[in-house]
């Protein structure tokens, strides 16, 4: 399967994001945990896995690709709530605030995403209307 253009600057974007968190703890607030790897790790993982899935599902179910976003939305919601809860610490605060920032960021990046998909398909109708 062929990386889309949209995909792959949902990925950069987030990889910035990632970085710029990185030198952000490390650096100014001297803040070194070890979740933060799996933070990461967990944040890009589920973008990339969800952007494929749409992808692939895009091509056979092209109609409900909304129903299929919202879906796939509720199951990110899930295997975060699950994530989190598999560590101990995930009460402390700069668990918290970098795994929400992150993980907002994400979910706005998979958000454009599908809405760069559907605005193709209205764009892409239109087109053979206008041909007909």
């Amino acid at each position: 399967m062929r990386l889309t253009k949209n995909a792959f600057t949902a990925m950069i974007i987030l990889l910035v994001c990632i970085l710029s968190h990185y030198l952000l703890m490390e650096w100014v607030f001297k803040i070194h945990k070890p979740y933060f790897i799996s933070i990461y790790v967990f944040t890009f993982l589920v973008l990339m896995i969800t952007m494929t899935v749409i992808e692939l599902l895009e091509k056979k179910y092209r109609e409900f690709l909304g129903y299929i976003f919202l879906i796939i939305v509720v199951l990110k919601l899930f295997s975060a709530k699950l994530f989190m809860n598999s560590f101990v610490n995930w009460r402390e605060n700069e668990f918290k605030f970098s795994f929400l920032v992150l993980y907002l960021i994400s979910l706005i990046l998979i958000t454009w995403f599908v809405a760069k998909k559907l605005l193709k398909e209205k764009d892409d109708e239109k087109q053979k209307n206008r041909f007909r």
